[in-house]
């Protein structure tokens, strides 16, 4: 898994997350929808609350052929990283994020599905204005 940029700054619009998919079990070609979460990590850049972890991006990959490794790269706009802030306004929210990709949330492990793959990305925080 790569985090590209893994520091994002105030001018970056975007940040990239790739991973490979492989088909390991089964016979039969099938699909599947590759999710990408992000979870804040708590600090003292004063945001109100924030989920465990936010759905951020995801995508269809169609028939995968069993034995397969198909690269996947998905485009995770700057925005996604919104949270609120103390003052309830909603704003990019500074500091660490660990990414997640795979077939589910982190914390899903029902049916197998489950994001598995991890790293973190370093959130820049905008300038104040003048």
């Amino acid at each position: 898994m790569d985090v590209s940029p893994p520091v994002l700054s105030p001018s970056d619009d975007s940040f990239v997350v790739s991973a490979v998919v492989t088909h390991s079990g089964g016979k039969l070609a099938s699909d599947e929808v590759v999710q990408v979460y992000g979870a804040y990590q708590a600090n003292s850049t004063g945001v109100a609350s924030y989920p465990l972890q936010q759905l951020l991006a995801f995508t269809r990959l169609h028939d995968l052929q069993p034995g397969s490794a198909t690269p996947v790269s998905l485009s995770v706009p700057r925005s996604a990283l919104t949270l609120m802030s103390p003052g309830g306004v909603m704003q990019v929210a500074p500091g660490m994020w660990a990414i997640y990709i795979g077939g589910g949330p982190p914390s899903n492990t029902k049916y197998g599905g489950g994001a598995v793959l991890v790293s973190t990305l370093t959130v820049q925080p905008e300038a104040m204005p003048a």
